[in-house]
């Protein structure tokens, strides 16, 4: 334990630190632009629901339709270059950002109020009782037998899953 090597593994201790550090900044700029990635996907969806929509609607002259296919064969290209494609989205759609986050917040606005105005309405199942009358009985038996004469019950093979987003 002489003052050589404490300062040689305190040098060792730094470098692998050093190592963590542009780990960790690599591991950061990869997570960004996998976000700048999905946000330019997100962009370019949109623009293309947008120009999509336009060509459908009654209101578009020919000349615009032309415009827009040849904008959405670019924007669709895996080989039209990022800034070529950025440029298309603005000039079809102008400041498409910002009408990304008013449309976003138009429909927050109408989720919540949705939401607010709609009432839950529950529907009781009719069930047979345990123990019931004759009368009941026959009552019930009148419902469910039409059902039953016409449902075929056929089991299937598949494995039963649920499929959540």
């Amino acid at each position: 334990p002489t003052k050589h090597t404490s300062i040689i593994k305190v040098e060792k201790k730094k470098k692998k630190t050093g190592k963590n550090k542009a780990q960790g900044n690599m591991q950061r700029r990869s997570h960004l632009n996998r976000l700048t990635e999905e946000q330019l996907q997100r962009q370019l969806d949109w623009c293309i629901e947008q120009l999509e929509q336009g060509m459908m609607s009654h209101k578009a002259t020919s000349k615009q339709k032309e415009e827009a296919s040849r904008a959405l064969k670019t924007l669709r290209s895996s080989k039209a270059p990022l800034v070529k494609k950025r440029q298309v989205m603005r000039a079809m759609a102008g400041d498409y950002r910002k009408k990304m986050e008013e449309e976003k917040s138009k429909q927050l606005k109408l989720i919540q109020n949705g939401a607010a105005t709609q009432k839950s309405v529950f529907h009781r199942r009719a069930g047979v009782k345990a123990t019931t009358s004759e009368s009941d009985t026959n009552s019930n038996n009148d419902l469910t037998a039409a059902p039953e004469k016409n449902f075929v019950f056929t089991p299937s093979k598949e494995e039963f899953f649920f499929n959540f987003l």
